[in-house]
């Protein structure tokens, strides 16, 4: 059954972000970005054009109302875009020991943007978010992950 012929679902993006945020102040995780050659199957190849490093309390700003493409927790959110036109609610896995274990998974709910949205999501983070700024990108990240 490995090889039988079979529909299978692909998605072509033409650009990617990711982003880091790192406790010490070393580049080596920039290093290492550049290794990046695939993302998810091992037939999503992927080239990194360009790697930026910044300080967070230079990337950190004070406006509440962005447009994202980036996915975000929707306990940080007070107002988000149209639901299933721009983007929609799941529950996904969150970065915890547990879940790197056979264990029940810790989920939580995230706002996923619409991948092939003509717009990025409109959003306003309230009290327990922050929204970070790159260029001409913007983040919203849960104010603890960025500590000062």
């Amino acid at each position: 059954m490995a090889y039988t012929i079979s529909v299978r679902p692909t998605v072509n993006i033409d650009r990617l972000y990711a982003l880091y945020i790192v406790k010490d102040d070393t580049t080596i995780l920039a290093d290492y970005a550049y290794g990046i050659i695939r993302v998810g199957r091992k037939e999503s190849l992927v080239s990194i054009d360009e790697v930026i490093v910044k300080p967070i309390d230079k990337v950190i700003t004070e406006e509440k109302r962005c447009k994202t493409r980036f996915y975000f927790p929707s306990s940080i959110a007070s107002e988000w875009g149209r639901r299933g036109i721009d983007g929609i609610e799941i529950n996904m896995p969150i970065l915890h020991r547990d879940n790197f274990m056979k264990k029940e998974p810790r989920l939580d709910k995230f706002i996923v943007p619409a991948p092939y949205a003509t717009e990025p999501i409109n959003v306003k983070v309230n009290d327990e978010g922050i929204m970070i700024r790159i260029d001409n990108l913007y983040i919203p990240v849960p104010r603890n992950v960025v500590r000062k």
